[in-house]
């Protein structure tokens, strides 16, 4: 018998899978030399952008940065991180100790310094990386959860900097439930290499971090995961398409501790697959921060009065604007017509329980989004 020959459709997307997990082929150096030069114009304006937001923005805020700064000169003092932090931060240092050590190169810096190179150095890596293998990625440089991370002093930016440059991988421990997900979609021998050597060189500073570490989460209300919220179920449809690295980054972020800001969505990213999806994302996500800018006061809020304030943002309005979106890349094209490669083999039962089981699934999420997107209109 002659072996069926795979859908188009799937043979596609496995063709793409495997394009993107093939190192970067060699640039010509004059697209080398445009490279650098637009990530040092990036950096540059990362640092302008840093430092008018701390020098007269909003002069009063402190930066999420400043936790690895503090800590960083604790921990050259031979103080411990987690009780010296939360004397001069309003909140405890939620960070693990590899992040700390990841961040003394900046500690030599005023605290103001650090916060502006730490943006630079980000935003010059970032652009680097996904301009020269997601090009069709770069609406998402110019979106709110990109440059509100950097302004903010977020290390989620660089995690999907790890992703694309593996000497950089090692670096989704500094912030372990983002890392997860990132290290979920694209697995290196370098990430785990280099996270081994953060966490043991942790261990040696302070053996005793990991229980101050956990210790701390105690007193962390504003932590949510996605895939308990309501409707967020949804989310784990993406685990029908495990086997993409797209489908991997978003089901396991959908399933980790997470800040609901827009920051913590920049690692979703690494999901669209062409240049429509970047810009469908980028701009609902700066919609997204449009609204919460609007509907809260640009005063951080603190561990004191988180239970006066109430949540950091409303659920529906993050799920629609913020995930929904990435769930849509995940599940395009539609499964019930990207078939498995050897659908053409399966048994009659089994063709026919594929079907039956995804069009209940992509039933189900249409019917939530719309649910929410009806909720969140009429102000519920």
């Amino acid at each position: 018998m002659t072996p069926s020959r795979p859908s188009s459709t799937a043979a596609s997307s496995a063709n793409q899978d495997s394009r993107r997990s093939a190192p970067p082929p060699k640039l010509p150096a004059a697209r080398t030399s445009i490279l650098i030069v637009t990530s040092l114009v990036v950096a540059v304006f990362a640092a302008a952008l840093v430092w008018y937001y701390y020098a007269h923005y909003a002069p009063d805020l402190w930066s999420d940065f400043d936790q690895i700064w503090l800590g960083g000169r604790a921990l050259l003092r031979a103080r411990d991180p987690y009780l010296e932090v939360p004397k001069f931060f309003p909140w405890p240092l939620y960070y693990p100790l590899p992040a700390i050590i990841a961040g003394l190169p900046f500690v030599a810096l005023s605290a103001p310094a650090a916060r502006i190179a730490f943006g630079a150095l980000t935003a010059g890596l970032v652009t680097w990386a996904v301009l020269r293998q997601r090009p069709h990625v770069w609406p998402l440089l110019l979106s709110a959860p990109f440059v509100y991370g950097l302004a903010r002093g977020q290390w989620s930016p660089l995690l999907v900097a790890g992703v694309l440059i593996p000497w950089l991988g090692g670096l989704a421990v500094v912030k372990p439930s983002i890392g997860l997900s990132t290290f979920a979609a694209s697995p290196s021998r370098q990430a785990l290499v280099g996270g081994i050597a953060l966490v043991g060189l942790s261990l040696v500073l302070q053996p005793s971090w990991p229980a101050a570490w956990r210790a701390s989460f105690h007193t962390a209300p504003h932590l949510i995961v996605p895939a308990l919220q309501p409707g967020g179920i949804i989310l784990l449809a993406a685990l029908g398409r495990w086997h993409r690295a797209d489908a991997r980054l978003l089901a396991v972020l959908a399933c980790v501790p997470q800040t609901p800001s827009p920051y913590d969505l920049f690692p979703m990213a690494l999901i669209p697959r062409t240049l429509r999806q970047s810009l469908i994302m980028g701009l609902s996500w700066n919609v997204l921060y449009l609204v919460t800018l609007a509907s809260h006061h640009w005063v951080p809020i603190t561990l004191a009065n988180y239970g006066q304030r109430g949540t950091l943002i409303y659920w529906p309005v993050y799920f629609i604007l913020g995930y929904f979106p990435a769930l849509l890349a995940v599940l395009s094209p539609s499964p019930l017509v990207d078939l498995p490669a050897n659908f053409s083999t399966w048994s009659s039962g089994g063709q026919c329980a594929y079907r039956v089981g995804w069009s209940a699934v992509l039933a189900l999420v249409s019917a939530v989004a719309l649910i929410w997107a009806f909720l969140t209109w009429r102000g519920a």
